[in-house]
């Protein structure tokens, strides 16, 4: 009763701040609550994200990984922002869903991959709930009977669109930090980073050590936490501050 009597985005923010201090981003997430930047909601409940307005420039580019059966992020940034949005996803569901959209007069360009550290071909584990679409790299919710998919990484869509994207959005349910990972070795800096850590809902010590390393190696590149809802964070690069040293050292 408590709970339906507290606000949606109240709640994601409580949670947030859990998550950033199991983490150790704790003092990120304080800031960034009292932060004076200036950030919107996109999408519906359960599909949307917190971007800063900054980022939402006519023309840009949205590489959106994971889709699922809500894209109203995606059509929003095309639709209304005027954002040129690629929108991947490897699953028959997903794909299906998208599909009918973009026959529907959807300017979104969808491809049916999966996104990964490397291509080659993964093995993805359904979920374990009959009613949820969401398959894992990472088998995080421990699910037998995977389907294979060819998975592609950011590099090669960034490289094709030839220049950054405004923005990376990844929900693809435990392998966004084998992606980030990769993501940080490479010359690519999307002006801003919307990340789900599904792992954080499903957490051991190896997994929370695993995003707290990647966290701070997105902090040491130069990107700054605006936003924590639930175990969906909103990262900004600012391209103005100076390198103190490579992510990786």
């Amino acid at each position: 009763m408590i709970r339906s009597l507290i606000p949606f985005a109240l709640r994601k923010s409580i949670r947030g701040f859990e998550y950033c201090w199991r983490i150790g981003l704790g003092r990120h997430c304080l800031a960034a609550l009292h932060s004076s930047d200036s950030l919107r909601f996109i999408g519906s409940e359960y599909g949307g994200w917190w971007v800063p307005d900054s980022v939402l420039t006519v023309g840009g580019d949205a590489i959106c990984c994971g889709c699922g059966t809500d894209v109203s992020f995606d059509l929003i940034l095309a639709h209304v922002y005027g954002f040129n949005v690629r929108s991947l996803d490897p699953t028959p569901n997903s794909a299906s869903y998208v599909s009918r959209l973009v026959n529907a007069g959807s300017s979104l360009k969808f491809e049916s991959y999966g996104i990964y550290s490397r291509r080659t071909k993964m093995k993805f584990f359904p979920p374990a709930s009959l009613f949820e679409d969401s398959y894992s790299i990472s088998n995080i919710q421990d699910t037998e009977n995977p389907l294979e998919f060819e998975v592609i990484t950011i590099s090669e869509i960034v490289d094709g669109n030839g220049r950054d994207p405004a923005i990376l959005k990844m929900d693809i349910e435990g392998a966004e930090v084998a992606v980030l990972f990769n993501l940080l070795k490479s010359e690519c800096r999307p002006s801003c980073i919307l990340v789900e850590f599904d792992e954080l809902a499903y957490p051991t010590a190896w997994r929370l050590a695993k995003i707290r390393v990647v966290c701070r190696m997105l902090l040491r590149s130069n990107y700054k936490l605006f936003r924590a809802s639930g175990s969906n964070f909103c990262f900004q690069y600012d391209s103005q501050t100076v390198t103190r040293g490579n992510a990786y050292t």
